[in-house]
């Protein structure tokens, strides 16, 4: 029989219990401070995108197929997948809200001539108005009539869930609101920038044209209206001059800005729990250690 050995509880060692506190506590330091730095590294990226002109994509996309009808009847069963690789501008038009409709026109007007000879560039108007009230060449005429262009994209449908669509997917407004005190319809007033890849680029409230033309009438201020154009066409420039119809710009530039950080933050957050399990196998083993020699 062997002699009986004399055990000894087992004891942690504090130097490297306190050791290993302190390299946790650094590398939660040196990893916070390297992700506010990234963080702030990209933000100035962003700021100085947003300086020379790139709009912002808070709106969406516009995914949903929806046959429309263009003049002479030609119909666009693939809907409004014929903006894909174009830059376009595009509003409601409705010759029965006559005054804000001759404000857009001369808006998109100005627009297309500045852009002349610009082939990623097209104008295209939706009809505000129900599929029995206005057709497409009766848009066409209305806005040829106030000085629209020939070679525009004239479109509307005979679907009743147009007005519909107009509001949620193609973010233009609601083309059923009248106005409490009179009845009189209201046309929204919104024009949208949709970049190559069908996103819809810019902020909710921006481009608002007929309502600026009021108010620097009724003011009396002569760039009201200018400042919002020059605006405008600073996006329409930048998405011309800096972004691409490539599919992989695409994706790219709808990735997530902020991976490299994310990417850090989940190495660091990793190790912690990689550290902390080794602690915890360390005191199971201690325990189990200590239950043999009792």
């Amino acid at each position: 029989m062997k002699p009986a050995q004399n055990f000894q509880p087992v004891e942690r060692d504090p130097v490297a219990i306190r050791r290993t506190v302190i390299i946790l506590i650094l590398l939660m330091l040196l990893g916070g401070f390297f992700i506010v730095y990234k963080y702030k590294e990209k933000m100035g990226e962003e700021v100085a995108e947003v300086v020379k002109g790139r709009p912002a994509k808070t709106l969406g996309i516009i995914k949903t197929n929806f046959q429309v009808e263009g003049p002479e009847g030609e119909i666009y069963e693939a809907g409004f997948t014929l903006l894909e690789n174009k830059v376009s501008l595009m509003t409601l038009i409705s010759p029965e809200v006559e005054r804000e409709s001759v404000v857009l026109v001369d808006i998109l007007k100005q627009a297309t001539e500045r852009y002349v000879g610009e082939e990623r560039f097209q104008v295209v108007c939706i009809s505000a108005d129900p599929y029995d009230s206005l057709s497409a060449d009766e848009l066409k005429e209305f806005c040829l009539k106030h000085g629209g262009g020939d070679d525009w994209i004239y479109l509307t449908s005979k679907s009743d869930e147009f007005s519909k669509y107009i509001n949620k997917d193609l973010k233009l407004g609601d083309v059923t609101q009248t106005r409490l005190n009179t009845g009189e319809r209201i046309l929204p007033d919104i024009t949208r920038i949709v970049d190559y890849h069908m996103n819809l680029r810019g902020r909710h409230d921006d481009f608002y044209f007929a309502a600026r033309s009021d108010a620097q009438a009724e003011s009396g201020k002569e760039n009201l209206v200018s400042e919002w154009q020059n605006y405008m066409y600073k996006n329409i420039d930048y998405i011309l001059n800096e972004e691409s119809a490539d599919k992989e710009f695409s994706v790219k530039n709808n990735s997530n800005r902020y991976h490299f950080p994310l990417i850090v933050f989940s190495g660091f957050i990793l190790f912690i729990l990689i550290m902390g399990y080794r602690l915890k196998r360390q005191r199971e083993r201690e325990e189990q250690a200590n239950i043999k020699i009792k």
